[in-house]
């Protein structure tokens, strides 16, 4: 990560904007998509991870609790707009 989490708390977009010079502008920017991509990646990763140990063994995943295996399926398909819940509600 290019910046901590508490630099990126602690920063005004604002000021960031409208304050700074145009190469600070141009650095934080880059900081910023440097920190981003970096997150898409481990992101992607962790949804690898959990999608393979969901497909390691479906007898095993249907053992863990049912909250649980909620979560896990939503961060497997955060962007969807599917509610496991619904779903399992209208089957």
């Amino acid at each position: 990560m290019k910046r901590t989490i508490e630099q990126w708390r602690g920063c005004e977009p604002e000021a960031m904007a409208t304050r700074q010079s145009d190469a600070a502008r141009t650095f934080a920017f880059a900081d910023a998509k440097a920190d981003i991509l970096e997150l898409h990646r481990d992101n992607e990763r962790l949804r690898e991870l959990l999608a393979d140990l969901k497909a390691w063994d479906v007898e095993q995943y249907m053992t863990i609790p049912h909250a649980l295996r909620e979560r896990i399926q939503r961060e497997l398909m955060p962007n969807s707009g599917v509610n496991p819940r619904r779903e399992a509600v209208s089957r």
